[in-house]
């Protein structure tokens, strides 16, 4: 098992599965647990160079499926 599967982030995601590995970090699966749904979670890598206290952490969800997200109507003008 991945290092990180099951850890729980903002009291709220808890990370399920590894999708992918980059440059810039590190995208998982994860169940959000408020809303009761799957959601892909984007963890960003520490930039180098920086102290502990000059970067800020979040966490923003990215919707798994577009049934996840709110539908909207358009209208043509």
């Amino acid at each position: 098992m991945p290092e990180g599967v099951g850890r729980v982030l903002a009291d709220r995601y808890e990370l399920r599965e590894l999708l992918g590995r980059g440059g810039m970090g590190e995208v998982w699966a994860a169940w959000d647990g408020v809303v009761r749904r799957h959601v892909a979670v984007k963890l960003l890598q520490h930039a180098s160079g920086m102290a502990d206290g000059e970067h800020t952490s979040s966490v923003r969800p990215a919707n798994c499926s577009s049934s996840a997200a709110p539908s909207a109507s358009y209208r043509r003008t």
